[in-house]
């Protein structure tokens, strides 16, 4: 992965773990933050602000002008000065000990001396503070920080001839195995998404006494689970139909539309025909993965990655199961996978 790529991957993750989703979006302003928030902050653009990083962002903006080809630098001159002035401003505080620092080094002395590291000196620095004047030293800092780091991210992306796609064709689930590597056995074959799993490839009379040995309950559920994706899935929404399947209060009534597009967009969904419940029973959770070109059996306690979830809430009137939302739920172990056979 070259050096631009894996910083525009770096500030995305950085955005997902930092910023609120908080309405109104001013909200999400640095001076609304509290101070453990900061420190996460600053915790995470600590490799965007040294300068034997390679992710320092002077390295960055000399990556983008080594390849864009521009005539004018005028944007990344900007930022460039942005940086300068804002690691040598003189923006000061005088500690008990009669040293003056400045705001860089303020926040290098935090972050080496309580958050990352614990350097002696600048541990010491950073104690004869307190955590209100911590406080202002960080904002001070992360909000003129934030926006270089944004701005540079945004010109890496309206670069037209740097391509930062990702090649997602064949690639592996992401998998936990909790069973010892020597016994994990992968032999699922025939769905090229899924190889790492511990388990294998299941033929069609399997898929039957798996359907045939559930109960009624987990057999009504599955059936409105798969009735249900399939009607995301047409072209013409049936907002009617769709709505039937829902509980009164469902989320997903609101955003039928939305929901309609994610279904839509994930390829060759299977259900699993393991059905969970909370344990007073007023929820049940139906599990559905996605490329799966033939269905599989899971053989051994394992955690899996891009598996979505559908949670049912139990009406009390009727005792039936209805669907309530998509809820991010990770999927039991020992699961049989069937490819919407339900209907």
């Amino acid at each position: 992965m070259d050096l631009l790529k894996k910083y525009t991957f770096l500030v995305d993750e950085y955005r997902l773990l930092t910023e609120k989703n908080l309405i109104p979006k001013r909200k999400n302003k640095v001076k609304h933050f509290e101070y453990k928030e900061l420190v996460l902050k600053i915790t995470l653009l600590r490799k965007f602000m040294m300068k034997d990083e390679e992710m320092y962002i002077i390295n960055i903006l000399n990556k983008i002008k080594e390849i864009s080809g521009m005539d004018d630098y005028k944007e990344i001159d900007n930022l460039e000065k942005r940086i300068n002035d804002l690691f040598s401003i003189e923006l000061s505080y005088s500690l008990s000990n009669s040293n003056i620092q400045h705001l860089y080094h303020s926040v290098t002395d935090l972050i080496y001396g309580l958050y990352l590291h614990s350097d002696t000196e600048k541990i010491e620095n950073a104690l004869l503070s307190d955590e209100s004047i911590r406080k202002v030293i960080l904002v001070s800092f992360i909000q003129e920080f934030d926006p270089i780091i944004y701005g540079t991210y945004e010109l890496i992306k309206a670069k037209n001839d740097l391509d930062f796609t990702t090649n997602e064709e064949n690639k592996l689930v992401p998998i936990i195995h909790f069973a010892n590597k020597i016994n994990v056995k992968r032999n699922v074959e025939l769905s090229p998404r899924w190889t790492n799993i511990d388990g294998n490839d299941i033929k069609e009379k399997e898929i039957e006494q798996v359907v045939d040995e559930l109960d009624s309950r987990d057999t009504r559920i599955l059936k409105t689970a798969s009735k249900f994706i399939s009607l995301l899935q047409k072209n013409t929404i049936d907002v009617n139909n769709i709505s039937k399947l829902l509980t009164p209060q469902s989320p997903i009534s609101s955003n039928i539309k939305e929901n309609s597009e994610i279904i839509k967009s994930i390829k060759n969904i299977a259900l699993s025909t393991k059905v969970r419940y909370s344990t007073n029973l007023k929820f049940a959770f139906v599990y559905f993965f996605e490329d799966v070109i033939s269905p599989f059996s899971i053989s051994s306690p394992q955690i899996l990655g891009d598996v979505h979830c559908i949670r049912f809430e139990r009406q009390l009137m009727s005792n039936n199961y209805k669907i309530n939302n998509f809820v991010h739920e990770l999927p039991s172990h020992y699961m049989v996978t069937i490819q919407n056979r339900l209907k």
